[in-house]
């Protein structure tokens, strides 16, 4: 009957006792920093993605000015035939 005046720390055995507390702690730490590791990555890789879609803007821009200035040589061409 000593065992109930006893607190589970010193009734278990000490050293897993000790363990199971140093893993949660860690466990706790591990979330923790991991949670600070994908917050860390989401940001990276939203300031990726709109580098992405500024690059992919600038892209489409520098298409649109080359495909006008295609329709304006063909129209300058055309002219030019028109005049011969």
């Amino acid at each position: 009957h000593q065992q109930y005046g006893k607190s589970a720390e010193e009734t278990e055995l000490p050293g897993i006792y000790q363990n199971l507390k140093t893993a949660i702690a860690l466990a706790t730490i591990g979330s923790k920093v991991t949670g600070t590791r994908k917050r860390y990555l989401t940001e990276t890789v939203n300031v990726e993605n709109k580098r992405e879609i500024k690059r992919e803007n600038e892209e489409s821009k520098i298409e649109k000015k080359e495909h006008d200035l295609k329709e304006m040589r063909k129209y300058l061409f055309e002219g030019d035939e028109c005049l011969k």
